[in-house]
């Protein structure tokens, strides 16, 4: 690779003096290789600047020497040194090759299964670190603490830069662990909803109600007042606790929905358009076909007209009045996103092409099979959330039907809740208890 670098030449020395050429040379340390005596000629290697240098050497040896052919780097560089745009190209690929290498190109997320890669690239995107930007901008050990203020469920973090690649790698937890505190202040335990008390269960405090008995909204239905008596069985005071059980109570829900018959539909109409936009640091430029927004003109015109349906109140309709974000009678229907920036020059770029179906608003008639399915579902939907509030539905008694108006879903819905509700220990009751029950006992 050296001798390459240097460069060197075949020769082909004739005369009488070729041994004392040979033997000038090695006195003067000029180095000889590859030599090959032919027809009373010696052929042999050197380096290109030894034979620049030994012309006195050949002079004094009488000899006549021919080069045969050049090797190496100087041999390429002489043969082009008039290709300047080859020479211009090539410093200019050292040029964009060393300016890449000092900037990240890639950012590498690993390990992440809760948070997104957009999340997290969002999140970076603030700090100013993005495909783009200067290694020397780079932070590790910020980016990892504002990873883990940020996220809450990412409990460790480590970021390197590896060649032109930024590489995080994240551990989540399953979930923020709060400490359970248990309530140690004293209060009763009181109803929630109106109905009859199915079960009670008492661990702490002292039932005021039994199971069968009909309860009411913010009645006490374990005291956390338990009183304290002597061996004479007299009261001498109250011990007051943090009220506990398990309570069920038995309520009826009155449940009422109804459905309008007449619904607006989306028809769609055959064929696609796109709007593009441009946008420049900031400013943001739209390029729509010209065609698809005459087709959604003339069909607003139509919409406005009352073609759309047979009611001459179509105008009113707020599907008809609003102006959506892609013009009236239009559906995004997909999207693609290009961005790039510009390091170190502040300037973004990105393309953001829209593709749109046209659409017409009908008016449509719900059949009973249709109705009956839409309000179900709702049903199924309300009854679910019941349930995930602990609330067991023991009875459903609602039906649907149409009262000649609107399609509707009425009844009673019976259920078990349970009841946590708690106030604080009225103490001046029990105050005013233990005053009358002193003064009965002087009495006597």
């Amino acid at each position: 690779m050296l001798r390459w670098i240097r460069g060197w030449v075949r020769l082909s020395a004739a005369g009488c003096g070729q041994e004392r050429f040979l033997n000038l040379c090695r006195n003067r340390g000029i180095v000889v290789w590859n030599i090959v005596f032919h027809e009373d000629e010696y052929i042999f290697c050197m380096y290109q600047n030894d034979y620049q240098s030994c012309s006195d050497l050949i002079r004094k040896a009488g000899i006549r020497v021919v080069c045969m052919r050049e090797y190496g780097l100087p041999c390429y560089l002489k043969r082009y040194r008039h290709r300047h745009a080859f020479f211009a190209a090539f410093f200019l690929v050292l040029f964009v090759i060393g300016f890449a290498s000092l900037h990240l190109w890639d950012i590498q997320i690993e390990n992440n299964l809760y948070y997104t890669d957009d999340q997290i690239l969002s999140c970076l995107e603030e700090q100013g670190i993005f495909r783009g930007v200067r290694k020397s901008a780079v932070d590790c050990e910020a980016v990892e603490q504002e990873l883990r203020d940020t996220f809450e469920r990412i409990s460790w973090t480590a970021a390197s830069v590896e060649g032109t690649v930024l590489t995080i790698r994240v551990a989540e937890n399953y979930g923020v662990l709060e400490a359970v505190m248990a309530d140690t202040e004293p209060g009763d335990l009181t109803a929630e909803t109106d109905g009859v008390l199915e079960t009670l269960v008492v661990r702490r405090g002292i039932a005021m109600v039994k199971p069968g008995d009909l309860v009411t909204k913010g009645q006490i239905l374990v005291s956390g007042s338990v009183p304290r008596y002597n061996d004479a069985g007299e009261l001498t005071g109250y011990e007051f606790v943090h009220a506990d059980a398990d309570v069920r109570v038995r309520s009826t829900l009155i449940y009422d929905d109804s459905l309008d018959p007449d619904q607006i539909e989306k028809v769609y109409i055959k064929g696609k358009g796109a709007v593009y936009h441009i946008g420049i640091t900031g400013r943001n430029f739209s390029f729509s076909d010209p065609v698809r927004l005459y087709w959604n003109l003339t069909d607003r015109i139509a919409e406005t007209a009352g073609s759309m349906g047979s009611r001459e109140d179509d105008t009113d309709d707020e599907s008809s009045r609003k102006e959506p974000a892609l013009g009236n009678g239009v559906d995004e229907i997909g999207s693609g996103f290009w961005k790039i920036r510009l390091p170190g020059a502040g300037i973004s770029l990105h393309l953001y092409k829209v593709e749109q179906k046209e659409y017409r608003n009908c008016h449509k008639w719900l059949s009973q099979k249709e109705a009956s399915v839409i309000l179900q579902e709702k049903l199924d939907q309300f009854l679910e959330n019941m349930q995930k509030n602990e609330n067991e539905v023991v009875e459903n008694h609602v039906r649907i039907y149409y009262d000649s108006v609107v399609y509707r879903a009425g009844g009673n819905i019976v259920f078990l809740s349970p009841q946590a509700g708690y106030q604080p220990i009225d103490y001046s009751a029990l105050e005013a208890e233990g005053n009358q029950t002193e003064q009965e006992n002087s009495e006597e």
